[in-house]
């Protein structure tokens, strides 16, 4: 039992060996080494909104770092908000261990007895932990959708600009004009 659990480690290890960090989706372009086509009027922050992905090291640091994929999305007032409400959560938390701690000192917060006061502090240390899951979880979701959703509209816009639509007959069959040279050997 123990051959085999180490052969499938080593086997889980050796697989993702060519990974650029830890995903799910494997990637089958390089971001390092493929150059895109640049609008000349595009800016470096358009640029930049259309090169970003939410993959899992982004979710791992979202964990730490409350907002992070809105702060990614450039969605800077609701990352400082998710950042509030969650170091507000963290903060109450906190006064809550260090109350506890000091009233009762041989009680864990989860086998507090049923008076009124231990009643709502168990109460609102389970309402904070609860305040902390939904920030995350809003966090990657809406994240994702506001990220998703200006790398549209950017591509939108370019792309009217990059093939304008021609009414009437269909455009891949319009002769273009160009010049060039052939040369035979």
């Amino acid at each position: 039992m123990k051959k085999n659990l180490l052969l499938l480690l080593l086997l889980s290890f050796l697989s993702c060996i060519d990974a650029q960090d830890i995903d799910i989706y494997k990637k089958n372009k390089n971001d390092n080494y493929d150059m895109p086509k640049i609008m000349h009027d595009m800016s470096y922050s358009e640029f930049k909104l259309l090169s970003q992905n939410i993959r899992m090291r982004d979710m791992m640091y979202a964990l730490v770092v409350p907002g992070f994929i809105h702060y990614k999305a450039q969605e800077n007032k609701s990352g400082n908000w998710l950042a509030g409400i969650r170091g507000t959560s963290y903060l109450t938390l906190g006064a809550i261990y260090w109350y506890v701690k000091d009233q009762y000192p041989n009680i864990e917060i989860k086998n507090l007895n049923k008076n009124n006061d231990q009643q709502v502090l168990q109460n609102i240390f389970y309402g904070t932990i609860g305040v902390i899951i939904s920030t995350y979880i809003f966090d990657i979701i809406h994240g994702e959708v506001r990220l998703s959703d200006k790398q549209e509209k950017i591509r939108y816009k370019f792309s009217l600009k990059l093939s304008p639509p021609i009414i009437g007959f269909d455009s891949s069959k319009t002769p273009h004009n160009s010049l060039g040279i052939i040369l035979n050997f």
